[in-house]
């Protein structure tokens, strides 16, 4: 089961067999497509907006943000048909609500993506490293998927 989370500090996760590899987002369109390449299984995508509403702290996205983000989205959707794929896309208030954290901020995603997967493999390497705060969420969309699909 694959996981993204979309943006410049989004991620890739991958689950395959119990084992959790994660890597930052690609920088390049074709870099996500050589990723993509390497992976096995069905793809959860977080379906985002603009960033229009607030945030916990007040602000919102400015137009400049929500167009280079709505761009990155867009590649990721135009990589994944490029490469063959179909992605689940799902709003966060679904997937987040499934997983027991409607409403919870992003320290209590890390909390249980590292409760739930205590170390991962970051970037492809061979040793363990604990998630990190940017990978959370994609560790999270893998895990509702590989969760919804029934997979152990």
């Amino acid at each position: 089961m694959i996981g993204i989370d979309p943006g410049k500090m989004g991620a890739v996760a991958s689950i395959d067999h119990g084992v959790l590899r994660v890597w930052k987002m690609p920088d390049t369109p074709g870099g996500l497509a050589a990723l993509l390449e390497r992976l096995d299984g069905p793809v959860v995508v977080e379906l985002v907006g603009s960033g229009g509403n607030a945030n916990k702290e007040g602000r919102r996205m400015g137009a400049t943000s929500a167009f280079t983000f709505g761009c990155g989205f867009g590649v990721i959707l135009g990589v994944l048909a490029g490469t063959g794929r179909v992605a689940e896309l799902v709003r966060p208030p679904k997937w987040t609500r499934a997983m027991g954290l409607r409403g919870a901020t992003k320290h209590a995603h890390t909390e249980l993506a590292r409760r739930l997967y205590p170390t991962c493999q970051l970037n492809g390497a061979d040793k363990p490293k604990r998630i990190t705060h940017y990978a959370a969420d994609a560790v999270l969309l893998a895990e509702y998927g590989r969760q919804l699909r029934g997979d152990r």
